[in-house]
């Protein structure tokens, strides 16, 4: 299977609008709100990655990068986002992990200087306005978040699946011939858009190699998978011996 890469949202919106015979200046910001308007209704988890990013708390709130889309845990303190292995040391802890499942509620971990957990609690939060808004005050600067958010290009654009490139430039051309009230190319190119659309929809939702290993791991599992299952069932013994 290959991979799918991501392309910067700019590539559909430049197709547009050479087929389309337009002035880039003058009409990229409209092309881009509808480029926008297209790459959500597709839809894609690829789009999305782990990320990590050190942010400002003023009293009980902290401002979330632009691109977020879920936060998954933070620590207290500017720590590095390079990677995450302070949070694979933090988080690996049964007793710690289980307690990201409570909802509506927001693990903080003090690391203290030495990196090591000193000590962890759960502090209630909701969103708003993209914001982290904790229903306690933080007397702390910095909090370290590690999140789920869409992958951006140097320039700030958001970036997509190659799939999707094909299917963005028919729903920009689509909007474009209904400004202009040419209904004839106006209804082709929404049928072009519907089409791939789906078919966008239908790679996205093919497995990963990544994927893949990681199912027949947990399906070969012997203390876990199809292995044990089968164990326990053969003859309706539930894997006793019987005589």
């Amino acid at each position: 299977m290959s991979i799918n890469k991501l392309k910067s949202i700019n590539n559909p919106i430049i197709n547009a609008m050479d087929l389309a015979a337009v002035d880039h200046a003058k009409h990229r910001p409209l092309f881009m709100t509808w480029a926008y308007q297209a790459e959500k209704e597709i839809g894609s988890y690829y789009q999305y990655e782990r990320q990590w990013a050190v942010i400002d708390v003023c009293g009980c709130t902290a401002q979330l990068p632009d691109n977020a889309i879920k936060v998954e845990g933070a620590i207290l303190g500017s720590h590095d986002v390079n990677c995450g292995s302070i949070f694979a040391r933090t988080f690996s802890n049964p007793i710690v992990n289980a307690s990201l499942t409570t909802p509506n509620t927001f693990l903080v971990v003090d690391t203290g200087t030495s990196e090591t957990t000193s000590g962890c609690g759960i502090v209630p939060y909701h969103y708003q306005n993209n914001k982290l808004i904790f229903d306690v005050e933080l007397h702390n600067d910095k909090v370290t978040i590690q999140y789920i958010g869409y992958k951006v290009d140097c320039d700030g654009f958001m970036e997509i699946g190659e799939n999707h490139v094909e299917a963005i430039t028919q729903f920009i051309l689509y909007n474009w011939c209904m400004r202009r009230k040419d209904t004839k190319m106006m209804q082709w190119h929404y049928t072009q858009w519907d089409r791939l659309c789906a078919h966008a929809r239908a790679l996205d939702a093919q497995l990963s190699e990544t994927d893949r290993e990681e199912i027949a791991r947990l399906y070969h599992d012997p203390y876990s998978g199809r292995g044990l299952w089968v164990g326990m069932n053969i003859n309706n013994t539930y894997g006793r011996f019987s005589y």
